[in-house]
C-alpha cells in the first residue's frame, strides 16, 4: 500500500500561496483516486491544525476527495528560522543585489522532515525509501512517498 505526501513551508495562505496549496491538494487527490494501492494522501504545512483541517475538509467536500492535513508542529526556534527565510526570500526576489539568493531550502527540508516523522509515527511499518512511486501522475515530485 502506497502513501503520498506533499509539504509546503507556507506560514500563511495569503495571495497565491493558497493556489499552490490547493494545487498540491489536487495532486494528492488524483494520486488517491488513480492508485488502487493508495493507503493515504497527506498535505503538510506549518499552519494551525484547526485552520488546515478546515481548508482540507472544504476541498475534500468540493472535489469528492480523501486527503488528510498534517500540521507541521515547529519549535519556536524552527518557526523563527522559517520566518526569517521567508523574509529573506521576499527581499531576494526583488533583485535587491546584495548577493543573497532567494531559496526556500530550509523550509522545504524542514516541513518534509516533519511530514516524514508524523507519517512514521502514525503508520506502523512504513517504509520511507521504497523506490520510485508508480507513474500515476508523471512528472510530479512527491515530497514524501512510502509503502506499508
Amino acid at each position: 500500500m502506497n502513501i503520498y505526501g506533499m509539504a509546503k513551508s507556507y506560514v500563511n495562505l495569503k495571495g497565491s500561496k493558497c493556489r499552490g496549496f490547493e494545487l498540491d491538494f489536487l495532486r494528492l487527490a488524483l494520486a488517491k483516486q488513480r492508485d488502487r494501492d493508495c493507503a493515504g494522501a497527506y498535505l503538510c504545512a506549518p499552519l494551525p491544525k484547526k485552520c488546515g483541517d478546515s481548508i482540507v475538509a472544504e476541498w475534500n467536500e468540493k472535489y469528492g476527495a480523501d486527503v488528510h492535513f498534517v500540521p507541521a508542529e515547529l519549535t519556536e526556534e524552527e518557526m523563527n528560522l522559517l520566518r526569517a527565510e521567508k523574509e529573506r526570500d521576499r527581499f531576494g526576489n526583488r533583485a535587491k543585489g546584495d548577493g543573497v539568493s532567494a531559496s526556500a531550502s530550509y523550509g522545504e527540508k524542514l516541513i518534509e522532515r516533519k511530514l516524514g516523522e508524523w507519517l512514521r509515527g502514525n503508520h506502523e511499518g512504513i517504509n520511507s525509501s521504497p523506490g520510485t512511486p508508480p507513474p500515476i501522475l508523471p512528472g510530479i515530485r512527491w515530497d514524501y512517498f512510502g509503502t506499508i
